[in-house]
């Protein structure tokens, strides 16, 4: 969007529709979980960590307008680890097709695309899962 017009336009917002696809609610769900309740931007995979306070709160609110079956919570479960994929090859793709950055194209592939995969057979990745299907935060007993 621009305001004003020729050589005075500027740029005031963008409409970013990269991710806009048909796509399931789950599948939105992971994306949204996976984006914003992982602290990935850690420079070690040993300091990755859910925020399970925000995920939480993310899940209560959602629930309030729609609850979550068993069977949609095991199939988000089963989603989560590999709702990234698309995206993080994607990245792979900029980085060494357009970019030519060798470099940032190993990070998006090593880091992101296998690394993230990794990060959920970890035992905090397992407890994520773990709390998606039966809501039990970690060192919780039910």
């Amino acid at each position: 969007m621009w305001r004003g017009t020729g050589e005075d336009a500027v740029p005031v917002s963008v409409f970013d529709f990269g991710m806009a696809d048909r796509t399931s609610t789950l599948f939105d769900l992971a994306i949204a979980i996976e984006r914003s309740m992982i602290t990935w931007l850690a420079p070690d995979m040993s300091q990755w960590q859910v925020r399970y306070d925000a995920l939480g709160a993310f899940l209560r609110g959602y629930e309030a307008r729609r609850p979550l079956s068993a069977t949609s919570r095991q199939a988000l479960a089963a989603v989560l680890p590999l709702c990234h994929v698309h995206f993080a090859l994607s990245e792979h793709r900029y980085f060494a097709s357009l970019l030519h950055d060798d470099h940032s194209a190993r990070v998006a592939f090593e880091k992101y695309f296998i690394g993230h995969v990794e990060w959920f057979q970890t035992p905090p990745g397992e407890s994520l899962l773990r709390y998606i299907v039966q809501g039990e935060k970690p060192g919780a007993t039910l």
